[in-house]
């Protein structure tokens, strides 16, 4: 009953950014109703809520510091003024061009993916031999031997910036063909992280597609209007199916390798409860580390790949008995209470809703256009909370950074309805005088 109320609390922190921002998409309201929705999952497995009330209540702190954050901002961003805009097609036109790379790209990579492991082309619709990729990938990185050539690493990074050109194609143009194509770019990685064995990568991708659908439709909305629950239901429904449903895709083909004669198998009760362990997780070890975490690590955990490149490596969580499942995995919280201490990382949630709340109204603006970028990385910090830091990859880092820069040689995704040209309308047939026209008299 606890956690109902500590999430129910949290809902009511995201409606009262809703009436702020006039909008439910906003970056503070995002991030409290995916914690909202996502703290009382874990009251359908377990048996008792005691030990993990703690954590819930700091999760609920840091809502509320987003929030915080967002409020401050809202009071120095001028009032949303009446904005009437239209998709550019000269976007349009790019945006189709440029996700042609990724999607080549990551082709390629699936391709090499099976060559190099000694299939041929016509097992990439065999399901027997997508496990043996998955389950030869997957045994390379339980023991340490993975190393990922600079060509694949240069197919993700690209994989990852075409999810959010695909987000946003998808959202500009009406063309089934483009929307065919964005949404290929999001099947796309998700197969690769599939091969993978990555159910991260796959969470991630989808995170990043989503993202650039979002940033997208509050730049071409009416900011004086405002968006409403009814797109934020579809909205959630479409997040549902593509960070969840077509993750589990991954697990399953992931999981499904283990399950042999020499192996236990793993049930399906094992890869669904998973997701749910996170938040779990965090709990228990929010409990026992008694308000004396390790650390500050100072971005050693957030920026883990990056800042190992200067010796600061440390090991990858245990993994825990959370009583129905078991999990490595202990969502954002705890990577930013060891990286900046429990105040500090109040502090960087505080400042994170105060930025995203910037980007938010800046994009809504007719010159907000260098403010996309920004926006979607907020959003990409709220839906990938639930589990860790996607910043930790290089490749991710290196995918943002990229649509941040390509953003300045990129024309305005949105123009006003007066200067966007007319439809064409077919020429008109002359009247026939009337004395022509049958039954006319």
């Amino acid at each position: 009953m606890t956690i109902l109320v500590i999430a129910l609390t949290a809902g009511i922190l995201a409606f009262a950014s809703r009436l702020q921002d006039r909008s439910w998409v906003g970056p503070a309201a995002i991030f409290a109703l995916i914690w909202a929705a996502y703290m009382p999952t874990l009251l359908f497995f377990i048996d008792s809520e005691d030990v993990f009330v703690p954590g819930m209540l700091w999760i609920l702190a840091s809502v509320a510091c987003v929030w915080a954050g967002s409020a401050s901002a809202a009071t120095l961003c001028p009032a949303p003024r009446e904005r009437h805009v239209v998709p550019s097609p000269k976007a349009i036109f790019l945006l189709r061009h440029l996700l042609k790379v990724p999607i080549v790209a990551g082709l390629a990579d699936m391709v090499w993916l099976f060559v190099q492991r000694g299939m041929s082309l016509s097992d990439l619709v065999s399901f027997a031999a997508i496990m043996a990729v998955s389950a030869a990938n997957r045994s390379e990185q339980y023991a340490g031997e993975a190393d990922t050539p600079v060509g694949e690493r240069i197919a993700f990074t690209l994989l990852f910036l075409g999810c959010l050109y695909g987000g946003m194609l998808f959202r500009l143009s009406n063309r089934r063909s483009d929307k065919a194509l964005a949404l290929g770019a999001l099947l796309l990685i998700i197969a690769i992280n599939t091969l993978h064995g990555s159910r991260f990568g796959s969470i991630y991708g989808g995170a990043f597609w989503l993202s650039g659908y979002l940033a997208t439709y509050v730049a071409i909305s009416n900011p004086k209007k405002g968006i409403g629950g009814a797109f934020l239901v579809r909205f959630a429904t479409a997040g549902v199916v593509i960070v969840f449903a077509l993750s589990m895709a991954t697990m399953i083909v992931r999981y499904t390798i283990f399950a042999d004669v020499d192996t236990k198998t793993v049930s399906f009760q094992y890869m669904f409860t998973d997701p749910f362990g996170f938040v779990a997780a965090f709990g228990i070890w929010f409990r026992d580390m008694h308000m004396h975490p390790d650390g500050p690590l100072w971005g050693a955990r957030v920026f883990r790949r990056v800042l190992a490149f200067f010796g600061r490596q440390y090991e990858l969580y245990d993994a825990i008995d959370v009583g129905f499942n078991s999990s490595n995995v202990f969502t954002i919280f705890r990577e930013l209470i060891e990286d900046f201490s429990l105040l500090g990382s109040l502090v960087f949630l505080a400042l994170y809703g105060f930025l995203g709340r910037v980007a938010f109204w800046k994009v809504g603006t007719e010159r907000g256009h260098m403010a996309l970028p920004w926006l979607a990385v907020t959003y990409i910090f709220a839906f990938t909370s639930v589990a860790s830091s996607a910043f930790a990859y290089t490749t991710i880092l290196a995918a943002a950074a990229m649509f941040a820069v390509g953003f300045a040689f990129l024309p305005p995704i949105a123009i006003p309805v007066s200067a966007a040209e007319p439809p064409l309308e077919p020429a008109k047939a002359p009247a026939l005088p009337s004395n022509l026209v049958p039954g006319w008299e």
